[in-house]
């Protein structure tokens, strides 16, 4: 075995290092590795368990919480429905509030990257594409920007770039020469490409650079198919080698937006692919297999996420809450697809008439593939019914779905209520809910009033990989406790997956001081990790809950687009708990094996017949002396139960307990026979009528010693009780 040593230095508050003591500035860990193979995974445990340590020790960015319990929603809660107001609309709200800064957070320092007034930064998924991460660690961050409030006359991707040293700082003015909206960006060779909308209605626009950070922007526009006058929410990403294919989904323009239909679809969902840039698309406005009109009668737009490929593997997830929830997949670039059914709709080919009220997703998706090419999906959870005239929605129902390859579909059974949350939790399937204890009183501490964003109270899931196992699970929520006496606050919430399993404790990234008053909405995950140690992503903050272009139609206010770095949480939240027997014929260990970091475990050692326990220890170190225990597991841990023979000792005889001295005055010794002593638990002294003076528990020990303070002079019984039963001897007590 090798021994390798990691050391990590901590950069607390105000971007200053801070020392943990004058001789404890660095953390190390000494992890065992096989000496032909470092074991990246223990590694990397080894440097998430540091990263436990140091932020323990700096309360003011430690994300290290207790974890929430999950409460149930209150019964008068259960049943209320709302009219749905989702869809796209056009209003422009008239009504203007101060300005708010817009910073990229990185951890602890906050810097600057943009703003916008337009603050509706996606339809409905949380925009995927909005921070590109390049090979050399560089990224750059687009959205939707607009420093008008009336008609958006700027309205477009605002960009910014870090260079590894500095972002380039908030811009000005949008990229392109004509206003668009929902921005997806991409890697593309040695620069980058960005997709966008035409607003307020038009092509998809491509605009291209062939050095990321730096240069003009090429301008062109995807083909619209016959007929089609726009293409809304377009998604990009980029495949083969150097990242050179392009593949955009889009939907053809609805007509709630005032489009018409196309192929027999209100919303028909479109697939194109570049093999050059751009410059030509190979497939344009094609309806892949399965996503036609013999399946479905539209999407809405934003209803669809791609995957970030994985070679020449694409997959793409729609989950609108009018069809089925189903990924398509190719194994050769777009050439192809294939189709799952993940949830089957009670009425997929739904156009208005009154339904019964059916638990299914609502319209947020996105999907990853893990390190060993298997397929995660997430969504976001709602219910909803028509009464034929229009849509009502349940604003209290929600959570977030979880789905991997090998797990059961949910088709051919109770469509109407399957994907209820309550359900989903039941099955494993449940991710997050949002009704989380998270200041640990037992209450929901919640005003009831949540923003609308046209999906439910907890939302817009964004999920990732890295190349060992570790995932990031991103949402946004509404947060108990956190309001500004009107409505309630969503947050940004974490949680982590590893080999697939999905951890149990939740985290609030704004859960900080200078979160107090922010509405944090629309996270979007970096396209890879930069250093495999942690996930950087964007997401839209405000000082008020709600939007201004939809939804509340709330007074507008410029949005921060904040860029933040889970640095130092994402490493394997793993704990290894091995357990040994010593001897191993004296008994059983029992116990989970692995857990995540910080899981209350429980652990347990069963003797075999004619063996006792001792102790548990680790590292020669007794643990516990309880064979059953429950500890949270902190570290890994190496621990021992010890058992021992239960020895069959001759009958002890009374004369052979000596008493000293005898008379006594203030105290006498009793000496048990060595062998004897752990068999004794207690001594009593009782007169000659066998009433008790006084009682004493004895200790595992061969001297007794027994105080006679406030014992009248006399003779007394002195009864010693052992395991198989009691021996006397007399006392007398003198003056």
């Amino acid at each position: 075995m090798g021994l390798l040593r990691y050391a990590f230095s901590f950069s607390g508050k105000d971007g200053f290092n801070q020392s943990l003591s004058k001789t404890h500035d660095l953390i190390h860990a000494d992890i065992d590795v096989p000496s032909a193979q470092v074991r990246t995974s223990k590694i990397r445990q080894a440097i998430f368990l540091c990263a436990i340590m140091l932020l323990g020790l700096n309360s003011g960015y430690a994300q290290i919480q207790s974890y929430p319990s999950k409460l149930e929603l209150p019964e008068k809660y259960r049943h209320i429905a709302v009219p749905s107001k989702n869809g796209i609309q056009k209003k422009l709200n008239p009504f203007v509030q101060a300005a708010n800064p817009l910073v990229e957070f990185n951890w602890p320092q906050e810097i600057t990257v943009g703003s916008s007034y337009y603050d509706r930064q996606s339809l409905c998924s949380s925009p995927q594409g909005r921070l590109s991460v390049f090979l050399d660690g560089t990224l750059s961050a687009a959205w939707n920007y607009s420093s008008d409030t009336v008609s958006f006359n700027d309205i477009g991707p605002g960009y910014s770039y870090f260079d590894g040293n500095a972002w380039s700082g908030p811009p000005t003015s949008r990229i392109g020469s004509g206003r668009t909206i929902n921005p997806c960006a991409a890697l593309f060779g040695a620069g980058e490409a960005i997709v966008a909308e035409s607003y307020p209605d038009g092509p998809v626009k491509l605009f291209v650079r062939n050095d990321k950070g730096i240069g003009d922007w090429s301008e062109s526009t995807l083909p619209l198919p016959a007929g089609v006058s726009s293409l809304k929410s377009p998604v990009l990403v980029s495949s083969g080698i150097g990242n050179t294919i392009l593949h955009v989904l889009a939907t053809s323009n609805p007509e709630s937006a005032g489009g018409v239909p196309y192929q027999g679809m209100d919303g028909a969902l479109l697939y194109y692919r570049s093999l050059d840039g751009g410059q030509n698309w190979d497939i344009a406005a094609a309806i892949p297999e399965g996503c036609d009109s013999s399946s479905y009668n539209g999407f809405n737009p934003g209803t669809y996420a791609f995957a970030e490929p994985k070679g020449s593997n694409l997959a793409f997830i729609v989950g609108d809450s009018w069809s089925d929830l189903f990924v398509m997949r190719s194994a050769d670039n777009g050439n192809s697809w294939q189709k799952t059914v993940l949830w089957q709709h009670p009425y997929p080919f739904w156009n208005g008439e009154a339904s019964d009220s059916v638990y299914c997703p609502d319209g947020a998706v996105h999907l990853a593939f893990d390190e060993s090419g298997k397929l995660h999906v997430v969504f976001g959870l709602t219910r909803l019914y028509s009464d034929g005239s229009q849509v009502f929605r349940f604003p209290f129902v929600g959570g977030i779905g979880h789905w991997m390859d090998g797990d059961s579909l949910w088709t051919g059974m109770d469509q109407l209520n399957c994907l209820n949350p309550d359900s989903l939790e039941a099955h494993g399937h449940l991710a997050c809910s949002y009704l989380l204890d998270w200041n640990g009183n037992g209450n929901l501490d919640f005003l009831w009033n949540f923003p609308d964003y046209g999906v439910g109270p907890i939302s817009h899931p964004q999920i990732a990989f890295d190349q060992y196992g570790v995932g990031m699970l991103l949402m946004s929520s509404v947060t108990e406790a956190y309001n500004n006496d009107i409505q309630d606050y969503r947050h940004i919430w974490y949680r982590y997956l590893y080999f697939g399993a999905i951890g149990n404790i939740a985290f609030d990234w704004n859960n900080q001081p200078q979160h107090l008053f922010h509405e944090a909405v629309f996270p979007s995950i970096g396209s890879r990790s930069p250093d495999n140690l942690g996930w950087p992503f964007l997401y839209q903050m405000d000082d008020e809950p709600g939007m201004a272009v939809a939804g509340d139609m709330d007074p507008f206010a410029e949005n921060s687009m904040q860029r933040v770095d889970l640095q130092y949480m994402l490493p394997v939240p793993l704990v290894d708990i091995l357990l040994t027997a010593d001897p191993p014929e004296g008994g059983n260990v029992f116990g989970p094996g692995e857990v995540f970091y910080g899981t209350m475990t429980s652990i347990e050692a069963v003797p075999f017949d004619g063996w006792e326990f001792v102790n548990w220890t680790s590292e020669n170190v007794v643990f516990s002396t309880s064979a059953y225990i429950t500890f949270q597991a902190l570290w890994n841990y190496n621990l021992v139960a010890h058992f021992r023979l239960i020895q069959s000792l001759p009958a002890l005889q009374s004369n052979e307990i000596k008493l000293f001295p005898n008379p006594a005055n203030t105290l006498v010794n009793i000496r048990i026979p060595e062998a004897y002593a752990q068999e004794v638990d207690e001594i009593t002294l009782m007169d000659m009528n066998g009433i008790p003076q006084l009682t004493q528990l004895v200790k595992t020990t061969a001297l007794i010693q027994l105080s006679l303070d406030g014992i009248a002079p006399g003779v007394y019984i002195a009864e010693l009780r052992f395991k198989d039963g009691s021996r006397v001897r007399k006392v007398i007590v003198k003056a």
